[in-house]
Formats: C-alpha cells, structure tokens, sequence
C-alpha cells in the first residue's frame, strides 16, 4: 500500500479559510459602511467616508492574502500531481517488470516440457567398425511421429569430432549412420575406457538431433553410447 503525505500539512490549509473568512468579513463591513454613508440623511461626514476608505483597504488586504494563499495552494496541488505522476511510472514499470519476469517463466517452463519430451525418446545405438574402415551404425526409435535428422559426435569434455546426416535405413523407425575410419578413430580414441585396457569397450558420447512434431525447431538429445573396434577374423 502507497501513502501519500505532504510536507506542508493538509492541502487546504487553515490560513486560507481564515484569510476567506476575513475577506467575506471586510466586504459585509465595506458594503454596510457605504449604505450608510449614501441613505444617511444629509450628506455622509468625512468620518463616514474614512470608514468606508478604511473598511475597502482591509478589503484588498485580505483579498490580496487570498490570491496569496490560493497560489500557494496551487503550487502545492501542482507538486502533488508531480509526485503522483511519479509514483504512478513507478508503477508502471514494475508491472512491466513483473510481466517481463511471468513472460520468461512461460519461456523457461515451455522449454523445461520440450526438452522432458526429448530426453523420453526411446533410442538405440548399433554398429560395428574394423580398423581403417568405415563405421556404419543404426539408430533405431519407437516413435513414428519423429524424424532423426543427424548425429554430432562429442567426448565427456563437449569436445566435438564430427557429424553424421540421418540416412533412411528401414523407415520410419530405423535410421543410418555412416562415418568414415578416421573421423570413428578420433571420437574412439577420445572416449572414456571402462577399465585399464586400452582395446576394450569405450564410452563415448553423441547428440541425436530430432524433429518433434508440433515444434519448429530441430531439437537434440544427447545420449552415451559403449562401443569398441571389433579386430577382424
């Protein structure tokens, strides 16, 4: 809750309703004093006329501090409406803050479900490569309604050694992969080993990008994959 208070006291201040008062008194008392003067019966006194001189001079008096006092007043309203317009721009830009911050939650949330959706896919990663040869490898998923598009190859550290375009293999569910012997060595060879043999199986790690129905974008998920060279017979 806002509380808007002024320094001055209320913004109609006693001193006016009593310089209006005051001015209301002196024209009662100027007006009776010129009646006076006019019907009195023979012609007004000089006394009469220094009564009436009197009483209009603390009639312009007083009117005068009321001119002075509804200026104050004005200039006291005026400052109040500057405050106000501040406070009502603060306002302003905190709702616009505040909608900023609801617009990036939806944002963040909407990416939040994506990306939930991505990580279910169902995949499997298959194949076998000879040393010196080419690698070809399937990916196999349940879901008819997505599109595997390619593959990035990646080690533990985000490192990346290549990619690989999606190729149709068995449609809709089963795609392939092929990669030449050198780029396969160089993402091999960067993998984590699973135990202290060298030859053994590696753990190695790529991103499955995808095309969702219902979403524009490509979007990836990134999967671990256990493979080794297989030494030909």
């Amino acid at each position: 809750m806002l509380a808007l208070c002024l320094a001055d006291g209320p913004i109609v201040p006693w001193s006016l309703i009593v310089a209006i008062i005051g001015v209301a008194i002196s024209i009662v008392a100027a007006i009776s004093a010129l009646y006076a003067a006019v019907y009195a019966r023979g012609t007004p006194t000089k006394e009469d006329l220094d009564r009436v001189q009197t009483n209009t001079a603390s009639t312009s008096e007083h009117l005068a501090n009321l001119h002075s006092h509804l200026a104050v007043m004005k200039e006291e309203v005026n400052r109040v409406e500057r405050i106000a317009a501040g406070i009502s721009e603060r306002l302003e830009n905190v709702d616009s803050h505040f909608a900023a911050i609801n617009r990036r939650l939806d944002t963040q949330q909407e990416r939040d479900a994506l990306m939930a959706r991505v990580n279910g896919v169902s995949l499997t990663f298959k194949g076998d490569v000879e040393p010196g040869k080419d690698g070809q490898f399937t990916i196999t998923i349940k879901d008819e309604s997505i599109a595997l598009k390619k593959v990035e190859l990646y080690n533990g550290s985000e490192n990346k050694f290549g990619s690989a375009r999606c190729e149709d293999w068995n449609p809709p569910l089963q795609v392939l992969i092929r990669l030449d012997g050198a780029t396969f060595m160089k993402w091999y060879e960067a993998g984590s080993l699973t135990s202290g043999n060298p030859n053994l199986d590696r753990i190695l790690h790529l991103r499955v990008y995808m095309k969702l129905k219902g979403v524009v974008e490509e979007v990836y998920r990134s999967m671990t994959v256990t493979t080794k060279i297989v030494m030909p017979q």
